[in-house]
């Protein structure tokens, strides 16, 4: 897949936002409570505008495009996968765990795993929108902790299932009711760099894609925006299913 080189200033947000958030996180390790940047880069300032727009409801007409002017994002190593890798469909998910219609859209997506079974692998890609959801990151990065233990999609259900939920103790309680290894978990989160390596890659690579809201959905190379409905997924699963 061929694809554009990065801009001088998209670098330099890039930069902008890793440097952001390991600021941020230092202060999390200092006072026991992790807070989000107050700034960002320009080009997700107007992202997150958009994206207030787009999730205020759920769109009825969804934008569906049959083929994405730069492809579906390709799944790397570092994404948490729930399926098999020779699926004949894949849903990539862009989402914000503070989102309100990205835990909305979390039953359709757990009704289109009961429904297809092995026919479709989901893809989790990190989009947190801080400017709208300022505690989001915490829970971003308590989640790659998580799927450092194999207990990604679990620990998604968690913070998903209590969106009040972003003290540190919370966290950790999570990590516990999971019984995933708490202290491994905490020097994870104590020492958060890796994954916020993979979030702000997923952060670009999600932009680079013309992801400006969440949920984000690609249905391989099909683009759906927003918290659809089951049937609105089905239809165009069943015709790559089809293909």
């Amino acid at each position: 897949m061929s694809m554009s080189q990065p801009t001088s200033s998209s670098i330099s947000s890039r930069v902008f936002i890793i440097v952001s958030l390991l600021l941020f996180v230092g202060l999390f390790v200092a006072v026991g409570s992790l807070r989000t940047a107050n700034r960002v880069p320009a080009a997700q300032q107007q992202q997150g505008t958009t994206a207030q727009q787009r999730t205020a409801t759920p769109s009825d007409d969804p934008l569906i495009i049959e083929a994405h002017p730069v492809g579906a994002p390709e799944v790397s190593p570092t994404d948490p996968v729930f399926g098999p890798a020779d699926a004949p469909v894949t849903l990539i998910e862009f989402s914000d765990f503070d989102c309100p219609y990205c835990k909305d859209v979390e039953q359709t997506l757990h009704k289109i795993a009961a429904a297809y079974g092995n026919n479709v692998r989901f893809v989790w890609k990190d989009f947190p929108l801080v400017e709208l959801h300022p505690n989001t990151l915490p829970a971003h990065v308590a989640a790659r902790c998580a799927f450092a233990q194999d207990a990604f999609f679990l620990y998604k259900d968690a913070l998903y299932a209590d969106q009040d939920t972003r003290a540190l103790s919370d966290f950790l309680r999570f990590a516990e009711e999971l019984r995933l290894d708490t202290e491994m978990f905490q020097q994870c989160l104590n020492r958060p760099d890796a994954p916020l390596a993979v979030i702000e890659d997923s952060l670009t690579e999600g932009m680079r894609h013309g992801v400006d809201s969440t949920p984000y959905f690609f249905v391989n190379n099909q683009e759906v925006i927003g918290a659809q409905d089951f049937a609105t997924f089905q239809k165009i699963i069943d015709a790559e299913l089809a293909r």
